[in-house]
């Protein structure tokens, strides 16, 4: 389904000369396209990601990375793989001081503790 945000996202990315830049783009189209249900392009946005940067990932986009592959997880119905994917996403959010995806990492993570009744969790 396109819409808006998946139109400015495209022509973000068609448009944008940094690679952590377009890196970060692709990951927000894959969680936009996971919400959509799209989970297949999700993962091509994330394949694509990563086939980029190889194994030598910027950790601002290693965090937008793990956070999207979580996403991509939590519409699959696996919340255990999509806890894990996030908590890390969070983690390397907090250490290395990626604003850029840090509120969102620890948005899904409180998704996640709430949809588990972990309100405790939720709150932190």
């Amino acid at each position: 389904m396109q819409n808006r945000l998946l139109e400015d996202l495209d022509q973000k990315i068609r448009t944008t000369s940094s690679r952590v830049d377009w890196s970060r783009l692709m990951c927000r189209k894959s969680v936009l396209l996971a919400r959509q249900g799209q989970l297949d392009a999700a993962q091509r946005q994330i394949d694509q990601v990563r086939k980029v940067w190889g194994e030598e990932l910027h950790h601002e986009v290693a965090s937008w990375v793990m956070m999207a592959e979580g996403v991509l997880h939590f519409f699959r119905l696996d919340t255990h793989m999509a806890w894990e994917r996030l908590r890390r996403a969070h983690a390397l959010a907090v250490a290395l001081r990626t604003e850029s995806s840090r509120a969102s990492c620890a948005a899904w993570m409180a998704l996640l503790a709430f949809n588990g009744s972990r309100y405790d969790e939720m709150c932190e």
